[in-house]
């Protein structure tokens, strides 16, 4: 494909796509309205896919080519669908909705047709694999070991995901995401062979790890690099997104590496603050903290996120708390100080200190 191709913008056809067909709805309503209420209705159902995959490429503000696929893939299952009902119709003699279904299947295949330039391309992809913490021994992975991971998911066959599965190809790279514990990025990949049946295991993908990441990078921190973060939590059947190289690297450059013990707690410095209990001032971290503080602090100041949200610090005597807390305050005033439309502005931290009033009656 030419490089000039690689990374054109397909916005203009994703928008005027969803201009057309929420207008087509719009004129239908009553007639649309008794597609929505047909829970088997495949053609209700590949209209909604087709609005957000196209939707996902103006929110991600880049036409990635696994995108792009995407989007193809859910136009021809309008076309598809459109056809299958006007069978449906013309069988059951009821051809008076045969011009609105032709009107969405039209749109949908002039859309298509405009796509038909955008060729898959060569250049090395990255990813995002979603794996359960639970089924994996964290501490047993190896840098040297020879890793697969299934395509299909026991019960649910071939997932919303599965064509993301088939473009994955030698030589990407990935991170991968655990749920359950641990709760993180846990460790970077690369593919050594891309999607193929094994005689034992099935149809599987296998990679390298080529970085494990002991201080795991937290869900939060990834709350901005993807339009619904809440598809990596527990429960979801998606297991594999695609990645920009940008959010790839940005993720990458992210990951905390471990002190050792004697800077991290020796360092002249830095000594005479850890023998108090003090949060003033602007002290420098000596403890690893920053990521999980930063991450904490992107969802407290989240325009996005909905209250109510508790969260607990826990930790030993002179293990950092107050210190961290301190940090924390700090970070989301600059985020809210920041201008950025994604955090809130006013935002009103109120301090209480327990011991303050430990003899007293509240």
């Amino acid at each position: 494909m030419p490089a000039e191709m690689e990374n054109q913008d397909v916005s203009p056809i994703a928008s005027a796509y969803i201009d057309e067909i929420n207008s087509l709805i719009d004129k239908n309503s009553k007639w649309w309205n008794e597609i929505e209420g047909e829970e088997d209705e495949t053609f209700g159902v590949a209209i909604r896919e087709s609005l957000h995959a196209a939707e996902r490429i103006l929110q991600d503000g880049k036409a990635l080519n696994a995108r792009i696929s995407n989007f193809k893939e859910k136009l021809q299952q309008v076309v598809t669908s459109a056809e299958a009902l006007l069978r449906r119709y013309r069988n059951q003699k009821t051809s008076k909705d045969d011009n609105i279904v032709t009107s969405f299947k039209d749109v949908a295949g002039r859309h298509l047709k405009q796509l038909g330039g955008f060729e898959e391309s060569s250049q090395k992809k990255f990813w995002l694999l979603r794996i359960n913490g639970n089924n994996w021994q964290m501490d047993e992975l190896s840098l040297s070991n020879h890793y697969y991971f299934h395509s299909q998911r026991p019960g649910v066959g071939q997932a919303e995901d599965y064509h993301l599965f088939k473009l994955v190809k030698e030589g990407d790279e990935g991170l991968a995401y655990a749920y359950g514990k641990p709760k993180g990025i846990v460790f970077i990949f690369r593919i050594t062979q891309a999607l193929h049946n094994d005689p034992h295991q099935g149809e599987i993908m296998t990679f390298l790890i080529t970085k494990i990441l002991p201080l795991h990078i937290p869900l939060a921190f990834l709350f901005n690099k993807f339009s619904d973060p809440r598809l990596l939590e527990n429960g979801g059947v998606i297991k594999l997104f695609d990645l920009n190289e940008e959010i790839f690297n940005d993720i990458v450059s992210r990951a905390p590496t471990p002190r050792p013990r004697s800077e991290r707690f020796y360092a002249d410095e830095s000594v005479v603050h850890l023998f108090a209990d003090s949060t003033g001032g602007k002290l420098k971290d000596q403890l690893g903290f920053e990521n999980d503080y930063k991450a904490l602090a992107r969802v407290v100041a989240y325009k996005k996120f909905q209250p109510p949200l508790a969260i607990g610090l826990f930790g030993n005597w002179g293990s950092g708390k107050s210190f961290f807390m301190s940090k924390l305050k700090d970070e989301i005033q600059d985020l809210a100080d920041s201008k950025d439309d994604k955090f809130c502005e006013k935002i009103v931290q109120i301090n209480f200190n327990s011991w303050h009033y430990s003899d007293s009656n509240l």
